[in-house]
């Protein structure tokens, strides 16, 4: 299990652990049917449906890596605004 106190040699591990775990759930995202992720000694085997008990899984590990949560950007809107234009003097918009 994920130690709370991490030699430099279980950071190592943890390290190893995530990129499998990250690789595999990507893998998942993909349409693959399913994936297996070597685990705290254990070979275990993630379909689609438990996509969400992986995610937990790589949050643990980068928790114990000290590592943020990745942003999930999502969509970004530009605001539109309706004006003069002031660059130009003239009257469109901007």
């Amino acid at each position: 299990m994920i130690s709370s106190n991490p030699t430099a040699e279980e950071l190592a591990t943890y390290a190893t652990w995530l990129a499998q775990a990250e690789a595999a759930a990507f893998k998942l995202a993909s349409g693959a049917s399913t994936v297996s992720v070597a685990y705290n000694g254990e070979q275990v085997t993630y379909k689609p449906a438990s996509l969400p008990q992986l995610r937990a899984v790589i949050a643990d590990l980068r928790a114990a890596l000290g590592k943020p949560a990745p942003r999930n950007p999502g969509v970004a809107f530009k605001p539109v605004v309706f004006g003069r234009d002031r660059t130009s003097g003239g009257g469109g918009l901007y």
